[in-house]
């Protein structure tokens, strides 16, 4: 039996880069994010209509059968938009934040193998960025966890 040539982790990150990567001009925010989605975390004030994607972490239990593992593997995605009172950078990033979310949810599986990938769940949060000296920026979380099987953990 031949080993994937890429664990699941970074099979999974690419896909959420990729569907959060698109359009949203019919969606709640109007932005385009196709080329304004970064993987990793942001180091630098980030862009006004962007998106980071960050691993966290991942978990691993038995699976149903003896040959299976179930895990959950766990990313952040962080939304900018601009806004500029309190209220609209902060709506501005929730409507950024839905869009994203109606994005990774609307294939459960991330385009990746349903064999694979059982699920998707996706919350959210949101923050004023003029808490941590972005005072244009409204900043969306989704905190993002995919249920996973595998023949071999990751």
């Amino acid at each position: 039996m031949s080993l994937p040539t890429t664990p699941i982790v970074l099979e999974v990150w690419d896909a959420i880069k990729t569907k959060i990567s698109v359009n949203y001009a019919a969606g709640y925010s109007g932005l385009n994010l196709t080329n304004a989605v970064f993987q990793g975390r942001f180091t630098d004030a980030p862009i006004s209509g962007s998106a980071y994607v960050a691993f966290v972490d991942s978990t691993e239990s038995d699976g149903q059968v003896l040959t299976r593992y179930q895990g959950t593997l766990r990313f952040q995605v962080y939304c900018f938009n601009f806004g500029a009172t309190n209220y609209a950078r902060t709506a501005a990033a929730i409507k950024l934040g839905a869009d994203v979310h109606n994005s990774l949810t609307s294939d459960r599986t991330l385009g990746l193998s349903s064999g694979r990938i059982d699920n998707i769940i996706v919350e959210m949060a949101a923050l004023d960025g003029d808490e941590f000296g972005m005072n244009t920026m409204g900043i969306a979380i989704l905190d993002i966890r995919v249920i996973f099987q595998s023949d071999r953990g990751f």
